[in-house]
């Protein structure tokens, strides 16, 4: 597993892979995953692997330690909102 990467599927979904879908496994699963900047993962399950497969063409260094960043600054906003702070 790796930090940045699609989130890893339950097998009975991942069986139900598409071709063009299937293309996300060529990566190793990871615990953030890209979808987090679209909110992909709160549409539908099209949307979601569509952003997955777009990662493969943007992975990189650089790509992944923006993903963090981005996730970080999010958490932070979550956080504050949940004790009452402004950010």
């Amino acid at each position: 597993m790796a930090l940045i990467g699609p989130r890893p599927l339950p097998v009975a979904e991942a069986k139900k892979l598409k071709p063009w879908m299937q293309k996300r496994h060529a990566v190793l699963p990871g615990i953030i995953s890209p979808a987090i900047l679209t909110g992909s993962y709160h549409s539908d399950f099209d949307a979601w692997m569509k952003s997955d497969v777009a990662y493969l063409k943007e992975k990189s260094v650089g790509y992944d330690l923006y993903i963090v960043g981005r996730t970080l600054l999010f958490l932070l906003r979550l956080l504050a909102r949940e004790i009452g702070v402004m950010v």
